[in-house]
């Protein structure tokens, strides 16, 4: 449980912990050596099984997060697969020259304690923050001393029948409803801008926190392309992602 407290995190280093899909996956296990690295798709995921040659490769830093990490960045941006860009060589991070927060297949309150993390260790101030959350009704389940998400539609996961017997949607909403203010109270003295990928999350957004922090986006306008996994935004609705971002910020 040590392992979900924000308060065993004491240094930038320690923040890779919340990237639990990233940390107990087996590509990364062979190439993390506590320095930046280069890989292909991830073992075992839709992305490995599909693509058999690539023409490019993530780049993962020390901390476990994609692409480069500069803590005195203007615009740094939290959320899921989406922000982190599964299946496209240049996300909408990495065009708006945003430290890359993005975490596959995560949660809400998951997120929430990353930011809360990084609040503690830099103290954030007059930055841009931008999340772009997932669907509420993941959350993280701890196992020992790992903290997978939960994702409801995941049918391999051998947890799924314990957890859609107990689901209960007005729990996981009002959950939601405290971790948005949970990142809201942190963000204080910085331009915070929330948004989701999920309709339902998206009200929630704007149920619970102030109007200008919400961007309204046009879910169905960004679908417009798939990554090369079949699943995830491809490069089109990367672009199209940037471009509001940038409009916003």
């Amino acid at each position: 449980m040590d392992n979900i407290s924000t308060l065993s995190v004491t240094t930038l280093d320690d923040i890779k912990k919340y990237h639990d899909y990233l940390i107990s996956n087996d590509t990364h296990i062979q190439n993390y050596n506590n320095e930046d690295y280069e890989c292909g798709p991830f073992a075992n995921s839709d992305e490995w099984h599909l693509v058999k040659e690539t023409d490019w490769q993530y780049k993962i830093n020390k901390y476990g997060f994609r692409d480069t990490l500069i803590p005195t960045n203007n615009t740094w941006i939290f959320g899921c697969s989406c922000t982190f860009g599964v299946g496209v060589d240049v996300p909408y991070p990495k065009m708006l020259g945003a430290n890359n927060m993005g975490m596959i297949g995560t949660s809400i309150d998951t997120i929430a304690r990353l930011f809360s993390s990084v609040q503690s260790l830099l103290s954030l101030k007059n930055k841009n923050l931008i999340f772009f959350l997932p669907d509420h009704s993941r959350f993280c389940w701890p196992d020992k001393d790992t903290q997978p998400t939960m994702i409801l539609n995941d049918t391999k996961d051998p947890r799924l029948p314990m957890y859609v017997s107990n689901y209960h949607s007005d729990l996981e909403e009002f959950r939601t409803i405290n971790y948005l203010n949970w990142i809201y109270d942190n963000a204080k003295n910085n331009n915070l801008k929330v948004c989701s990928w999920s309709e339902t999350t998206q009200n929630l957004c704007r149920q619970t926190l102030p109007k200008e922090c919400i961007i309204d986006l046009d879910l169905k306008s960004l679908e417009l392309d798939y990554a090369r996994d079949k699943r995830h935004p491809g490069t089109q609705t990367h672009r199209k992602l940037y471009e509001t971002f940038k409009e916003v910020l």
